[in-house]
């Protein structure tokens, strides 16, 4: 009797540890039981969730900049295109503005990719963040390497490359030689030949894909606009200007 009692948990042990034995290894097996397919399924749900969110968040930043007031102002000042003669056109409009006389304007092949932002815009953003931390798969600017040559006196030299400062589309003044001039007859004049590399941007634009829609840049659903105002800031900005207190020629090149 007493064997039949304990035989009774026994059977019972064996039974589990059956059970255990069949049922535990589909469970978890350390590759694809259920412990682990489950933890792969919240894993899964996760990143569907936040490509949903960014999802979301393109939505919203593109129905933002369709509508956006300022958007030909950005499209102006970095085009998605080269636009040769606009820059050709733009320079001899500068100079002749200026009362100066252009007379070599040559753009070379593209040159270095770089950030959008320039700078002297971060400096004017004014921003929580810098307008340079932008995500590594943004398109970056082609330059396009520009050389001119300008005759003119001093002041007009001075007003050309303010102008040229404030164009509505970015570039950056790269080398810059002036010298001056000698008249037919041998003679310096009150004319400087100014020699000078400036750098124009573009880029075009790209298209979202699998590369680019889980970027950082995609996890805010605001657009930001700093960079609109710091465009705006440039107009007026004026590198070339000399401070009251500052001492010495007015005319630097003259003797």
């Amino acid at each position: 009797m007493k064997a039949k009692i304990l035989l009774i948990p026994l059977l019972i042990v064996i039974a589990v540890s059956v059970f255990i034995g069949l049922v535990y290894p589909q469970y978890s097996n350390g590759a694809n039981g259920i412990k682990e397919n489950y933890a792969k399924l919240k894993n899964e749900q996760i990143k569907l969730a936040d490509l949903q969110k960014k999802n979301k968040n393109i939505n919203d930043l593109s129905t933002q900049i369709a509508s956006f007031a300022d958007k030909s102002l950005l499209y102006s000042f970095i085009p998605q295109n080269i636009k040769e003669e606009e820059i050709i056109s733009s320079l001899n409009g500068l100079a002749s503005s200026s009362g100066l006389l252009l007379f070599e304007a040559t753009i070379s092949s593209q040159s270095k990719s770089e950030n959008i932002i320039s700078d002297d815009l971060e400096m004017n953003a004014g921003g929580e963040l810098p307008l340079t931390e932008v995500s590594k798969t943004a398109p970056k600017a082609k330059n396009l390497e520009t050389e001119i040559k300008l005759l003119g006196n001093y002041e007009k030299v001075k007003n050309f490359l303010i102008s040229l400062e404030r164009l509505n589309r970015n570039n950056n003044l790269g080398q810059l030689k002036i010298d001056r001039n000698k008249n037919e007859a041998g003679v310096l004049d009150d004319n400087l030949l100014v020699s000078a590399s400036v750098e124009f941007n573009f880029f075009k634009k790209m298209p979202i894909n699998n590369m680019n829609a889980g970027d950082s840049i995609f996890l805010n659903n605001k657009l930001e606009t700093a960079v609109v105002d710091a465009i705006k800031n440039q107009k007026n900005s004026n590198s070339f200007q000399v401070n009251v207190e500052q001492k010495g020629k007015s005319n630097i090149f003259l003797p």
